[in-house]
Formats: C-alpha cells, sequence, structure tokens
C-alpha cells in the first residue's frame, strides 16, 4: 500500500481473514496453535500475523515462539517447520496460504500424522485446488472476481478523477476436511 493521490489499493481485509481463522481453531478447542506466514515485511503478512497474535491473546492463549515461522509462499516452505511444531505440541498448524498448507498436509503425511485427526491445517486464498486436496483444505477464501471488478472500478474512478485510496473485500472462511475439533487426547496434554 502506497500514500499517494495517484496510487488506489484493492485487495482483501487480511487481519479479518486470519482473524476468523484463528478463531475458528480456537472455537474447534485448539490451544497450541502454530502460524507459517509467508514473506518477512509484507504488508500481508505482517497483517495476518497481528490478527493471529491478537486473537490468541483475547483468547487468553499463549503465542509460542518456536510454533511461528515464515518463509515464501511455496509447498517447500513447510518442511522446515512441520516436525519441529508437532514435537512442540502443535494440535493445528494456520497457514499464510494454500500453498503452505498444501506443503504442511504432505510433511504431516509423510511424518505419518493424520489431517485432520492428529493435526488441524487451515490455509489462506481458497485457490482451485484448496478443495481437490486430500483431505480438502479448510482455508480463507479470496473472491478473485470481485477484485478484478473492484480493480475495473477503481481505474475508471482515477481516470475521471475521482480520488480514491483504499478499498478492501471481506474474506470468508471456507470449511472443509482438514480441521477438526482437538482430540481428547491432544486436550489433555495442553
Amino acid at each position: 500500500y502506497v500514500h499517494h493521490k495517484g496510487i488506489c489499493n484493492v485487495g482483501l481485509d487480511d487481519f479479518g481473514g486470519s482473524n476468523s481463522s484463528t478463531k475458528y481453531l480456537i472455537q474447534n478447542g485448539h490451544k497450541k496453535i502454530a502460524f507459517i506466514n509467508g514473506s518477512l515485511f509484507s504488508l500481508v503478512s505482517d497483517q495476518r500475523q497481528e490478527a493471529f497474535e491478537n486473537s490468541m491473546r483475547d483468547a487468553g492463549l499463549e503465542i509460542y515462539p518456536e510454533l511461528m515461522g515464515h518463509g515464501y509462499y511455496i509447498p517447500e516452505t513447510a518442511q522446515y517447520y512441520v516436525s519441529n511444531f508437532i514435537a512442540a505440541g502443535a494440535t493445528a498448524i494456520l497457514c499464510g496460504s494454500d500453498t503452505i498448507a498444501k506443503g504442511v498436509i504432505s510433511e504431516c503425511q509423510l511424518h505419518g500424522f493424520n489431517v485432520p485427526n492428529d493435526i488441524s491445517v487451515v490455509g489462506f486464498d481458497d485457490v482451485k485446488f484448496a478443495a481437490a486436496l486430500t483431505p480438502p483444505l479448510t482455508t480463507v477464501r479470496q473472491e478473485c472476481n470481485d477484485l478484478g471488478r473492484c480493480a475495473y472500478i477503481i481505474l475508471n474512478s482515477l481516470i475521471h478523477h475521482i480520488p480514491i485510496s483504499r478499498t478492501q473485500l471481506r474474506p470468508r472462511l471456507i470449511e472443509r476436511e482438514s480441521t477438526a475439533r482437538v482430540s481428547t487426547a491432544h486436550a489433555a496434554e495442553e
């Protein structure tokens, strides 16, 4: 986001999306939630992490530094974190993108853990492959067509000298089979 009268921004309420997915996991009994975010020093990543941390604090839950990670928005990011997160007792992993979540599910399965019975996984974006993963991925949906329509309206407004700054669309949590209530065994350990 750039503050300049000739530049506009259209995007998603990343704070709201991360907030809703974190609260969803908490409502399902998860207390030790890991978070793999995207790139450092990115507005999107910063907002998603801030929302995650605020939601955890609001619920009276501890934020564990060993359950936090950053990487790129690619599946391979997961290989650097998943085994340590599971060893540290995470019952859910919140991901900064569906591509990271895809890697998380693969890593969990590679280490013999069942998603969602052993660990829940949530993504962000609802890209086309999210519903086709095994199990289908719970995620935060960005409506790309709506973003495109808003971008057109903003461009048209700029052409006609109508001052516009920023447009944010509300995301929506899409519940699928990659998440479950925390198991009784996990709840006892926490």
